[in-house]
């Protein structure tokens, strides 16, 4: 089986291939820079508006094709919803409790060369979008082994509600995931800062300068800052936190989950 196309396309040939049974080796051709999928035990459905994560070794592809000719003409707006979930990825499994020497130099490398490269890449720049599409799938690599956290939990519940783009939620949450994470892996977030060649004496300032350059290039790239901004009007409801509570992106987030940390998380998000 060959999925051509962005991460929705191989996710859905992954879980044909896992629910009928048949053993297809599935050959993944990403044509966006973002998801991963083409690395990754990780897939996403939606059914009835729920986005519902699995997490299976069988679901990896056995073969990864990457021409970065695929992503040339990528409209700005697909550069900068997919940048920003690859740059998600890389953080996320860099603070994942399940992280090791391994993947934090996988989860490195793709941040650093996306934080510095993905602003250009948006502006048309096809150097840097060949370097993305590489780096997207080093993340993958990174966090189907580490893990992911609280903000893409989040995000994977937003969007099956407000059908909003996967990577434009993952930057509109990852600042206030951060905030909250911080108090337990402040010291690996000023790590991921100073390699990415980011300044701060102390790892507290280490780290206010890795968040204010997030939300710096989230301005950048046109993204919102809030959901609100985002055109959406919602409310935190219990549905939400129960449904956020219950994926498995929680599992490896660095700070324990509780439904008041996740119900403060989405008043947050909602509002900006």
């Amino acid at each position: 089986v060959v999925a051509l196309g962005g991460g929705s396309a191989m996710d859905c040939a992954k879980a044909m291939i896992y629910f009928s049974g048949v053993p297809a080796a599935l050959v993944a051709i990403p044509t966006t820079s973002g998801s991963g999928s083409e690395v990754t035990d990780f897939a996403v459905l939606t059914h009835e508006g729920v986005k519902h994560p699995l997490v299976d070794p069988k679901l990896r592809p056995k073969v990864a094709i990457l021409d970065s000719a695929l992503v040339e003409k990528l409209p700005p707006s697909l550069v900068a919803d997919g940048g920003f979930d690859a740059l998600t990825h890389a953080l996320e499994a860099f603070t994942a409790t399940d992280a090791n020497a391994f993947t934090d130099a996988l989860a490195q490398g793709a941040f650093s060369e996306i934080l510095g490269s993905l602003e250009t890449s948006f502006r048309g720049n096809l150097a840097a979008r060949g370097r993305i599409h590489q780096a997207s799938t080093m993340a993958g690599l990174a966090f189907t082994q580490a893990g992911l956290g609280l903000c893409h939990a989040l995000s994977h519940v937003l969007g099956g509600a407000y059908h909003l783009p996967h990577g434009r939620l993952n930057a509109i949450v990852l600042p206030a995931v951060m905030e909250c994470n911080a108090r337990v892996c402040g010291s690996k977030y000023a790590a991921l800062a100073r390699h990415a060649g980011l300044e701060g004496r102390s790892d507290t300032m280490a780290f206010r300068s890795l968040r204010n350059t997030l939300v710096h290039l989230r301005r950048q790239l046109g993204l919102p800052g809030s959901l609100e901004e985002a055109g959406v009007r919602g409310q935190v409801t219990q549905e939400l936190i129960s449904a956020v509570l219950a994926d498995p992106c929680c599992r490896t987030n660095p700070l324990p989950v509780t439904a008041p940390l996740v119900g403060q998380l989405l008043e947050k998000v909602l509002r900006g």
